[in-house]
Parts: structure tokens; C-alpha cells; sequence
């Protein structure tokens, strides 16, 4: 009786409003040191182009939103599923960028936020051990940190409530110990909300 295990990174969830807010951002393909993939955050980066969030958890890092898609120049669909790091060409990066979107996303099994006590709180994201990403799907290898969560707003995403879903097995969502529990969250620090833009160089 466990949990699904379907990590995905940040997947926008129930936006609240008229719908999914998504806008194209010029991505900074060449001087990335690692690729974007697809539910990965991302940040406005002191040259004004679009890159990963890294490292996850910063101090005072901000994020603009999270990478739901990819076009190349001609507005057309990249060659790869992610926005590969160390290219030429020049790429743009769709992104969920509204300060009050919500996210999908799974705990690792690190930790135990398997309890309704933890709202509030905030956590930090990490990646498993395989990387930070699939070249083949495009998804981002990214999970919330169990073993992070604080009451203040230090952490990378505020937990919100459990997702309401069945496993495959027929248990709820939730589980022993917490493992791979689905869990609705917000962006905490984002570069959108009316505070000054924190640049990251990355």
C-alpha cells in the first residue's frame, strides 16, 4: 500500500482565475551550466534571459515561474524536449509565471510530510539521484525535500493541501510515512510579486 511514485517536477495545477497564465521568455541556451526541463523552476537572470533555478534553495533566490514548454526561433517546437545547455541557437521558454499559481507536485522519501500539520509550511525541492532531468521525456527529476519543511518563508514552496486523488492500489494519497504523498503548493519568493527582482546568475 503505497503511494505512485510519478515524479514530474512542478505541474500546474487548478489555476485560480480565467486559466493557465503562460508567457514566452527568450531562454538562455549557451551560458546555462545545466539544461531546463519541463516542470523545473526558472529565474530572470542578470543578462535579462530566462534560466535554471540552480542551486534549488538558495538564500533570497526568487523564481519567475516554472517551464511548461519550449520554441525554437521560427515559434516551432525544439529538437529536443528541453532546453538543452551549451547551444547556439536561440531558444525561447514557456513559462507558468503568475505569482498565485498553483503546483502539483510528489515528496521524496526523505522525510515524512505525510500530516495536514505541515500547511503552511515551506520546503525546499531537490533532485533524485538519476539527474536533474529525462532527455527522452522532457520532465524534470524534481521532488519536494521531506526532510526541508520549515514555518517560515525560506523554502522554495508553500504546501497548500494534499492533491485528492486514488492510487493504483486503491489507497489514498498520503501513505506510510509520507513517501511520493502529491502535494499542492506556490512558489513562496516569486520575481513577479511586487518585490524588487532579485537576479540570478546561474
Amino acid at each position: 500500500m503505497a503511494n505512485d511514485d510519478s515524479a514530474r517536477g512542478l505541474v500546474p495545477y487548478n489555476h485560480p482565475g480565467v486559466g493557465l497564465r503562460v508567457h514566452k521568455y527568450e531562454a538562455d541556451s549557451s551560458g546555462v551550466a545545466s539544461p531546463i526541463f519541463i516542470g523545473q523552476p526558472v529565474v530572470i537572470q542578470a543578462s535579462g534571459l530566462v534560466g535554471n533555478a540552480a542551486p534549488l534553495g538558495a538564500s533570497g533566490v526568487q523564481y519567475l515561474g516554472v517551464a511548461v514548454g519550449f520554441l525554437d526561433a521560427s515559434d516551432g517546437p525544439p529538437s529536443v524536449p528541453f532546453n538543452d545547455s551549451g547551444g547556439t541557437t536561440r531558444r525561447f521558454v514557456l513559462v507558468a509565471d503568475d505569482p498565485q499559481q498553483e503546483f502539483l507536485i510528489q515528496q521524496d522519501t526523505g522525510g515524512t510530510l505525510a500530516s495536514l500539520t505541515e500547511r503552511g509550511a515551506t520546503c525546499d525541492l531537490l533532485y533524485r539521484s538519476v539527474g536533474s532531468g529525462n532527455n527522452t521525456t522532457g520532465f524534470a527529476n524534481l521532488e519536494l525535500d521531506g526532510s526541508s519543511f520549515v514555518t517560515t518563508n525560506s523554502g522554495a514552496v508553500m504546501l497548500l493541501r494534499f492533491q485528492d486523488i486514488v492510487n493504483s492500489d486503491g489507497t489514498l494519497n498520503m501513505g506510510t510515512g509520507g513517501f511520493y504523498t502529491k502535494w499542492i503548493v506556490r512558489i513562496t519568493n516569486h520575481q513577479l510579486r511586487g518585490q524588487p527582482i532579485v537576479n540570478t546568475a546561474v
